[in-house]
């Protein structure tokens, strides 16, 4: 974790392209929170971190977006596999949602908040997490979808 000379935590990545610069924090999730009452899923990051990137993201003006890759199977079927790419800037997430009695430190929003980008398979999931030298293709990879998102098709769901 990084931390600017005032404590900030920042955020993971900053991202360019010529038209716009996203800072994103990037999470791989085993998978969603569901919140029978609301009967939803959601996705959470700790309260912290949340305040600590809206905060970066103000002073310098530039969007800060939550990257999520749920990497997780349905606990009931055993046999659903997610391997979606979720992303979307905090300001669309909106104001968070916060955890319930045993998660106070933790913000949470719908997942239905969330852009879905793309998908990998298991198959991918596991070469990657097999070869060390796949590692850097998949951060390559990750950095596409973010400048994918950066397109103005893509921005009218993210901001």
């Amino acid at each position: 974790m990084q931390r600017a000379a005032e404590s900030l935590i920042l955020p993971d990545y900053e991202v360019s392209n010529n038209r716009v610069t996203v800072y994103a924090e990037s999470k791989c999730k085993s998978g969603p929170v569901l919140y029978r009452h609301a009967a939803e899923w959601r996705h959470g990051v700790n309260h912290r971190n949340w305040a600590h990137y809206r905060e970066i993201s103000q002073r310098n003006r530039k969007h800060c977006a939550l990257a999520i890759f749920e990497a997780f199977t349905d606990e009931q079927t055993k046999e659903t596999w997610s391997g979606a790419l979720l992303l979307q800037t905090l300001a669309r997430l909106g104001e968070p949602i916060p955890g319930h009695s045993t998660q106070k430190h933790m913000s949470y929003w719908p997942r239905a908040r969330f852009a879905i980008l793309g998908k990998l398979e298991p198959q991918q999931v596991q070469d990657i997490c097999n070869r060390p030298m796949e590692k850097p293709v998949f951060k390559d990879r990750i950095f596409q979808v973010l400048e994918i998102a950066a397109e103005d098709l893509i921005q009218g769901t993210l901001w």
